[in-house]
């Protein structure tokens, strides 16, 4: 899983010199997830599924990006720097509980595709409120029968 969002973006203008400033972050966990689903068929080869998710938090990174563009006279300078960091494992709920809902299509008797979205009800980080700490999926999936 992965997100990635501009942490913060900035613009500054003396009359001289105009600088711009964007920070932006990456998050990657890895997961080992189980799903139980329980599909229902309202007709032949279409299903909907529903049920829980168990997920196992693996590892993960953090990258940051930071650039500055300086505009003097015309002449624009850009410079970015990057970081890439582990997560703390300590810091990490590691075992996550998630439900999820999806629909799926059997294209033969052995493949299919499918889609699901599960939102998860366990805090990813320990430390932070549960609003705004949760993981939100969307799996898309190509089945193969035996």
């Amino acid at each position: 899983m992965g997100a990635k969002d501009v942490l913060s973006s900035t613009e500054t203008d003396n009359g001289v010199t105009n600088v711009k400033t964007k920070v932006e972050g990456r998050v990657k966990m890895n997961y080992i997830s189980v799903p139980l689903m329980v599909q229902m068929r309202p007709v032949d080869k279409f299903y909907i599924e529903a049920g829980p998710e168990f997920s196992y938090f693996i590892n993960g990174k953090t990258k940051g990006e930071t650039s500055v563009a300086s505009t003097t006279g015309g002449v624009t300078t850009t410079t970015t720097s990057s970081n890439t960091e582990d997560i703390n494992k300590d810091q990490i709920n590691r075992f996550n509980f998630g439900l999820g809902l999806g629909l799926g299509y059997d294209i033969t008797s052995n493949i299919g595709i499918s889609a699901r979205y599960v939102n998860s009800l366990t805090k990813i980080e320990k430390s932070r409120p549960a609003p705004e700490n949760n993981n939100r999926v969307f799996q898309l999936g190509l089945n193969y029968k035996f």
